[in-house]
C-alpha cells in the first residue's frame, strides 16, 4: 500500500477533527487478496494519553499474531494512531505473514517527521521523534510557504480536497476485561433487528441488506447513518482503493475525483464515458461484496456518474443489483 498517499487522507481526518476538541481514532487500512477496506479501531479500556504508547504495543502484537479474526487474511495492514502528548500520528506498515513492521511518524499536518525501518518494539521511538521535532522536521519550508503566497496572488486555487471525518468503529480490539459486556451488547441489538425484519417477500438486496446488519451493524453505525456522514467515509474508501489500483495500472490516474454529498457520492469523470480504460475500471470500484457491505452500513445506496466531457450522468442504484452475484 502506498502509505504516503493514505498518510494525506488521514492528515485531513486530523484537520477536520481537531477544531471539535475530540481525539482522532484510531484507524486501519487493510488488504486481504485484492479487496482494500478501512477499519476505525475500537479499543476498549481506559488509558490515559501517557499510556497510550502501550496501547499501540499491544494493538501492533495483536495485529501480527493474527489474533483478530476480522484480520487474519490480512496480508498487510497500515495502522494510524495519534499520539496527543507528542502531537504527531503514528502510521504503522504491518506485514504480518512474516511478522515485519515500518513505522512512519506524520506530523498533523501529514508532513513525514521520522520513519524507522523496520521497527521493533524492543526500542523506545520517543527520543529519536523528539529530536527530530526539534531540528524541524515536519515544518512546511519556507518554499512551500511562498509558494502559496503566490498562488492566492495570482489568483490560482489548489484542488479541491477530499472533506474527511472519523468513521465508525468496525474492529473491537478488547484490552479490558469489558469483553463481555460488549459481546452482550452486540447480541441485545441483532435480536432486536431480527424482531423488526421479515426476510420474507423481500427483494435479495434487501435480504442482504437485512444480513449485513444483523452481523456488523452496531449503535455508532445508527449515529453515523442519522448524521449523514457515510458519504464521507465511502469517498475515503473509494479514493484509497484506487490509490492502490495505480500503484498495479498506472492507467487508473486520473480517471476518478470522488466527491461525497449529502445521501450519496458522486465519482467525476475525467475521461468521460467514451473512455474505454474508464468503463473497464468502473465495475471494479464497487462491484465487490465488502464494498457493498460498507454502503449497507453507512447508509449510502446511490452514486452519480458524471461524465466531465459530455456533461452527462448516470446513476447507480446499490437496491437495483443482486448482492449475491458479487466476488
Amino acid at each position: 500500500m502506498d502509505v504516503l498517499s493514505l498518510s494525506k487522507i488521514r492528515a485531513q481526518v486530523l484537520q477536520q477533527v481537531f477544531p471539535s476538541g475530540e481525539e482522532p481514532i484510531d484507524i486501519a487500512f487493510c488488504m486481504i487478496g485484492d479487496n482494500l477496506t478501512m477499519f476505525p479501531i475500537e479499543v476498549n479500556g481506559d488509558f490515559s494519553p501517557s499510556k497510550k504508547r502501550d496501547m499501540r504495543i499491544k494493538v501492533l502484537n495483536l495485529f501480527l499474531s493474527k489474533e483478530n479474526p476480522d484480520l487474519r487474511q490480512a496480508v498487510e495492514l497500515v495502522y494510524f494512531s495519534f499520539d496527543p502528548v507528542m502531537n504527531v500520528d503514528y502510521c504503522f506498515q504491518i506485514f504480518p505473514n512474516n511478522k515485519k513492521t515500518n513505522l512512519f511518524i506524520f506530523s498533523s499536518t501529514g508532513k513525514k517527521i521520522s520513519a524507522f525501518t523496520p521497527y521493533s518494539t524492543t526500542i523506545d521511538e520517543r527520543t529519536e521523534i523528539e529530536r527530530a521535532i526539534k531540528a524541524g522536521a515536519g515544518k512546511e519550508s519556507s518554499f512551500a510557504s511562498l509558494r502559496s503566497k503566490f498562488s492566492k496572488l495570482l489568483g490560482t486555487s489548489k484542488p479541491k480536497q477530499l472533506k474527511v471525518i472519523p468513521s465508525v468503529n468496525s474492529i473491537s480490539i478488547d484490552l479490558s476485561k469489558s469483553k463481555q459486556k460488549s459481546e452482550n451488547t452486540d447480541n441485545k441489538t441483532k435480536k432486536q433487528v431480527m424482531k423488526e425484519s421479515d426476510n420474507s417477500g423481500k427483494t435479495p438486496f434487501e435480504r442482504f441488506a437485512i444480513d449485513t446488519i444483523l452481523r456488523l451493524n452496531s449503535p455508532r453505525f445508527d449515529e453515523i447513518r442519522e448524521k449523514k456522514q457515510g458519504p464521507v467515509a465511502i469517498s475515503v474508501t473509494l479514493s484509497a482503493f484506487t490509490k492502490h489500483m495505480i500503484e498495479q495500472f498506472p492507467e487508473w490516474d486520473g480517471l476518478f475525483e470522488f466527491l461525497p454529498q449529502d445521501n450519496h457520492v458522486c465519482i467525476s469523470l475525467s475521461k468521460g464515458f467514451d473512455d474505454e480504460t474508464t468503463m473497464q475500471a468502473i465495475p471494479f470500484l464497487w462491484r465487490r461484496k465488502s464494498f457493498v457491505e460498507n454502503c449497507i452500513l453507512f447508509g449510502v445506496l446511490k452514486f452519480v456518474f458524471l461524465d466531465k466531457v459530455h456533461n452527462t450522468f448516470d446513476v447507480l442504484d446499490l437496491t437495483k443489483i443482486d448482492p449475491y452475484k458479487l466476488s
